[in-house]
């Protein structure tokens, strides 16, 4: 099967979560939960198909993922502790190295990476991604492809 050409990739900023000794292990808080509702209402809206998610093996992460995905079957979901706070360069590099058959994409993750990786995609400054928010890219080309410039924003989600 020919590769399809366009990809979305849509970045979530994990929910809030409660204060804990350990960062990587802060669960969500009862805020959290109710954005991650108001998040998948408005991810719900758009009909948007999901082939692959990749999400940091933070406990907030996770949880931000089990709540979006609630509602689907069959999901690849990639959880990386590589991910956790990682930097834009890093992120990039992730998302090269995607299967060529996943083309519609979720990115489970951390500020400041996130909110600088959806600024580089677009060459511009936007404001940063609040917990449980999110934005939608698409892009033309294969995910190796992907770089500084290269996708458009199609829209932002803010709780």
């Amino acid at each position: 099967m020919p590769e399809r050409a366009q990809k979305t990739l849509c970045l979530i900023r994990h929910a809030e979560a409660v204060e804990a000794s350990v960062d990587i292990q802060r669960n969500l808080s009862a805020t959290g939960q109710e954005s991650m509702a108001a998040l998948n209402t408005w991810f719900a809206a758009r009909s948007q198909a999901i082939d692959y998610v990749l999400c940091s093996s933070s406990i907030r992460t996770r949880q931000t993922c089990a709540a979006l995905l609630a509602g689907f079957s069959d999901i690849n979901v990639d959880y990386r502790a590589d991910l956790y706070l990682a930097n834009t360069d890093h992120l990039i590099k992730s998302l090269q190295g995607l299967p060529a058959a996943a083309h519609h994409v979720i990115l489970i993750g951390h500020n400041p990476g996130l909110s600088d990786l959806a600024n580089v995609l677009v060459n511009k400054s936007m404001p940063a991604l609040p917990t449980a928010g999110a934005v939608i890219f698409q892009f033309q080309g294969a995910w190796p492809n992907l770089s500084a410039g290269a996708a458009y924003l199609i829209e932002r989600y803010t709780p």
